[in-house]
């Protein structure tokens, strides 16, 4: 069952993400960042001189220089200040973000199915968690029918109140093919209560429908036929 929340994908990108914070991948990611900077202001000046718009001069190559060279010491300041520069601070809030615990509320339900002993009833009790995204009514309805259907191969022929861990292994292949089924990353059942529950007829209303069934048919009395 996958009961690990946050999701050991979601820890996998946080890690992934948080390798990009270390000293020397900041480092170049600043300096492809500086680089592009510098590439892209010679290529608009270099287009400019070729259609004759800039002509070229020591004093406007020095502030061309000047330019191209401000992102340049904007990144060094800033990856002096890691890890509090802006990069760091956005990388390290994504990888927080992947390591949150997702909200996976209860959806409670309660099973009855019978059991072996013909006059009782096995009654279970279990909140089921998994993301709110994915509590739709069709995804409820799967859940429910392969819980019931699993409750009921596995405890229909006992006679013993079975404990909460055997209730929980009885429904752990359910819930993982559902959830890799409906892709949710968290899926795990919560047994809150399970009991047993006699089952009671009414003996006076067991009474009346034997004597239905038995009494003639008054037609056939009259006539001789089932008219």
């Amino acid at each position: 069952m996958r009961r690990q929340n946050p999701p050991l994908e979601h820890i996998q990108k946080a890690e992934t993400i948080e390798k990009y914070l270390r000293p020397g991948t900041l480092a170049g990611i600043y300096a492809a960042i500086a680089l592009s900077w510098a590439a892209i202001v010679a290529l608009v000046l270099m287009g400019l001189v070729l259609i004759s718009i800039w002509h070229p001069s020591a004093w406007r190559f020095a502030i061309a220089s000047i330019i191209g060279g401000i992102p340049l010491l904007a990144v060094l300041i800033a990856y002096l200040h890691r890890p509090q520069d802006p990069l760091s601070r956005y990388l390290s809030g994504l990888a927080n973000a992947w390591r949150c615990q997702l909200d996976v509320p209860g959806d409670e339900c309660i099973f009855k199915t019978g059991l072996r002993a013909g006059d009782e009833m096995l009654i279970v009790k279990v909140a089921f968690h998994y993301p709110l995204k994915d509590q739709f009514p069709e995804v409820r309805g799967r859940i429910y029918t392969f819980v019931h259907a699993a409750l009921t191969s596995e405890f229909s022929m006992s006679y013993s109140l079975p404990s909460f861990s055997d209730v929980e292994r009885a429904l752990e292949p359910s819930m993982e093919m559902l959830a890799t089924e409906y892709e949710i990353p968290v899926l795990y059942p919560e047994i809150l209560d399970v009991r047993k529950m006699r089952v009671l007829y009414d003996i006076e209303e067991l009474k009346l429908a034997s004597q239905e069934s038995s009494r003639p048919n008054d037609a056939y009395m009259a006539t001789g036929t089932a008219g």
